[in-house]
Parts: C-alpha cells; structure tokens; sequence
C-alpha cells in the first residue's frame, strides 16, 4: 500500500494500476501462488480502493497480466497455470458491471504466451530433463 499512497503523492491521484507477477518455481507451488496470484489480487484491492470514485477518486483501470497458460492444463507447471487461471477469474470478477458501476474503475486481463526469457528456458530444461 505505500507504493500507491506514495504514487498519490507525487502525482495526485491513480488513474491506471498494471499488475504483473509471474515465477514458476516448481518445488515451491507455495511461492508461486503468493506472488502470482495473491500479490496480484492485492494490487487489485488497493487499485480498487485508491481509484473507486464512491471514495471520492476518479476511476480509472487494472490491467492484470496472466498467461495463455491459465486458459489450459498445462502439465509441466500446473501451479503456474493454475495461479494465472485464478487471476484471469477473478479479473472477470472484479471487471464486472457491479464493481465497475460502483467504483468506475474497469478491470481487464492480458494473456500473452510464450516468452524467450530465461523463465521459459528454466521450464523447458525441467520438461526434458526432469
């Protein structure tokens, strides 16, 4: 929260909030789903809360990045899948008319897919080698 207190603080008020979170360690599912969906469901909390005009703010817009991987099962990284499926569903839950004509802020989700990052480099050697 003191990023966005200190984000209005600069510059006045919030118009826009991007989340983006994304590990796939595959030993530690827990990791996995603190930062990619729960550090994620935060920023949409406090985007919500430090944009919503029944709060005297303006609106604005979250944007959540998720993956291609959350609309499919995806054997080699289920908890990343299954982490970037949880935020494309509750994107579309906070992205629906009843937030939206409450607080003014639209909620949307990118999904790209694939990535030559070392991410993707780390989960193709753990899908060949095990």
């Amino acid at each position: 929260e003191n990023a966005f207190i200190e984000a209005i603080n600069k510059f006045g008020k919030l118009n826009i909030v991007v989340n983006s979170a994304g590990v796939a360690e595959l030993p530690n599912w827990r990791k996995v789903y603190a930062i990619n969906t729960m550090a994620v469901y935060s920023g949409n909390l406090l985007g919500l809360k430090h944009m919503d005009k029944s709060r005297g703010w303006e609106g604005g817009h979250i944007v959540n990045v998720a993956s291609i991987t959350g609309f499919m099962a995806c054997p080699p990284v289920p908890s990343y899948a299954s982490a970037k499926a949880a935020v494309i569903s509750f994107t579309r839950a906070f992205g629906s008319d009843i937030f939206f004509k409450r607080t003014g802020v639209t909620v949307n989700c990118i999904c790209p897919d694939a990535m030559d990052t070392p991410l993707l480099k780390g989960l193709l050697d753990a899908c060949v080698h095990g």
